[in-house]
């Protein structure tokens, strides 16, 4: 295994070494090759599971905030991995919103995969107001923003959301918040996720932006592609 590991590196090494001297095509022909290596040298060291192997921790509502009915099972619950300054997840919102009008709103569990510094912010933010009991509130400020948003905003985000914004600040930046924010990141390494949104629907692993029918068709066991 280490030696495989070796190998993988030095390939590694090589190929970007190449890279400075190679022309705009076979640069970029040379850089799917590079991720492919480091790919595959992490899925030597740290291989990827399934999303049954990750269920009990994916459907845990007690480490995540929930929107839509709190009741439904699983069979009619996703998980989304989504990020608060993601314009293809405010869209995935509207869909959740224009579902609950229409009275078929799905259960969701939000996991949270930031792809910035300012969207980690957010993410703790969101994770800390479950002890307010005000999660819900602060969902619909973030997801109804038009514009990035990061920490410089949350002052005005926890007053919208009635939120002590004090406790929120202190709340985010605890350890328990850490770790819950890292066990999220950790879930969608595993199941290889890199883009958001992301949802766990129907048993699989469904990427981009789906549509209330498309969605409630999934949930209901319809054929669906």
């Amino acid at each position: 295994m280490t030696r495989l590991i070796l190998w993988a590196m030095l390939g590694l090494l090589l190929a970007v070494g190449t890279l400075l001297a190679l022309e705009p095509k076979a640069r970029a022909f040379a850089r799917h090759a590079v991720d492919r290596v480091v790919q595959k040298g992490q899925d030597l060291i740290d291989p990827p599971q399934s999303v049954e192997a990750l269920r009990p921790r994916l459907f845990d509502a007690g480490t995540a905030v929930v929107i839509g009915p709190p009741d439904a099972g699983e069979a009619a619950t996703i998980v989304a991995f989504i990020d608060y300054n993601c314009v293809f997840c405010r869209r995935q919102f509207q869909v959740f919103e224009a579902m609950a009008a229409e009275g078929r709103a799905p259960r969701v569990i939000l996991r949270h995969l930031p792809h910035t510094l300012d969207s980690i912010a957010l993410a703790q933010a969101m994770l800390a107001a479950r002890r307010q009991g005000r999660e819900a509130a602060l969902h619909r400020a973030m997801a109804s923003a038009e514009r990035p948003l990061g920490p410089g905003d949350l002052p005005a985000l926890a007053a919208a959301a009635g939120l002590d914004a004090e406790r929120l600040r202190a709340d985010a930046a605890a350890p328990e918040t850490e770790a819950l924010l890292d066990a999220d990141v950790r879930m969608a390494w595993n199941l290889r996720i890199r883009s958001t949104p992301t949802m766990i629907l129907a048993g699989s692993v469904r990427r981009g932006v789906h549509d209330g029918d498309r969605i409630a068709a999934l949930l209901s066991g319809a054929s669906q592609p």
